[in-house]
């Protein structure tokens, strides 16, 4: 290519260019996400002309800003340019999913243990898996101390015995609301009304 002085206009359309096509999805990002888009420009303009930089050095007589650089070095800004604005997206996007979730389960956590009806998840062995204060102050216990019992540890012979079918109807997808007896601590039997249904986690 020809080595003439390459006009100032044409550099600043494609920074544009670049920063516009960057921008573009960003409307989820946070207000930090421009600010690091700028310090790659910056980055990315310093690595695509340093070879022209060493050249100016090495060989004053040869214009810095000629066609041949600012083809190579405006390609490579754009191209990294737009490959460091998508990680960037990628990672404010993943940021802001983990973020949700973990709202999600903070505000999951505070319904269950503050609710004021009692709560019980159980395996389909019938493990005790968590429990909420509630349930726990009904049976005289400590939430922390009722979990890996079983329900067996606090079923009455005839609530046991109805247990494994009321179980398959609940892994068959019903919704029931039945009674039960349970031990309480200190070994007196009260009475529960109890809603159940299947929750599945993770898939």
């Amino acid at each position: 290519m020809g080595r003439g002085r390459c006009p100032l206009p044409m550099t600043a359309a494609l920074l544009l260019q670049a920063l516009r096509v960057s921008f573009e999805g960003m409307s989820i990002l946070n207000r930090e996400i421009p600010y690091r888009i700028a310090i790659y420009v910056f980055l990315v303009l310093f690595i695509g002309n340093l070879g022209a930089m060493v050249d100016f050095v090495l060989h004053p007589e040869i214009p810095y800003l000629d066609d041949e650089h600012l083809v190579v070095g405006g390609i490579t800004m754009i191209t990294l340019t737009l490959l460091l604005g998508g990680l960037e997206t990628y990672l404010a996007r993943r940021r802001k999913d983990e973020m949700t979730l973990r709202e999600n389960e903070e505000r999951y956590r505070a319904l269950f243990h503050q609710s004021g009806d009692g709560i019980f998840l159980l395996s389909p062995d019938g493990k005790v898996l968590d429990v909420n204060e509630s349930i726990a102050r009904m049976h005289g216990y400590r939430a922390e101390e009722m979990l890996g019992m079983s329900a067996q540890d606090i079923d009455t012979r005839q609530t046991a015995q109805l247990a494994p079918e009321r179980m398959r109807r609940l892994l068959a997808g019903e919704t029931l609301i039945f009674e039960v007896e349970h031990y309480h601590r200190d070994g007196h039997v009260f009475p529960l009304e109890v809603s159940a249904r299947r929750v599945s986690f993770g898939g």
